[in-house]
């Protein structure tokens, strides 16, 4: 059986949701964060495979071009 408090704390989670969910006031500064955060993980992703990244590039443009500098 649940409390009154767990109840209430129910019902007031469930109508900030309610109003997160239809006020679109915000959404456009949470994509940017959502933006952002991707942007993040991908740098975070060719910061440690940056020397495989980097010899894979270097194979494609001597194959492409035949130049070694």
């Amino acid at each position: 059986m649940k409390t009154e408090l767990e109840i209430d704390t129910q019902d007031t989670m469930h109508s900030q949701l309610l109003a997160f969910h239809t006020d679109e006031d915000g959404m456009e500064t949470m994509q940017i964060v959502m933006i952002i955060a991707v942007a993040a993980i991908v740098l975070l992703f060719v910061k440690g495979q940056w020397e495989t990244i980097s010899n894979w590039a270097s194979t494609l443009v001597t194959q492409i071009t035949g130049w070694t500098g």
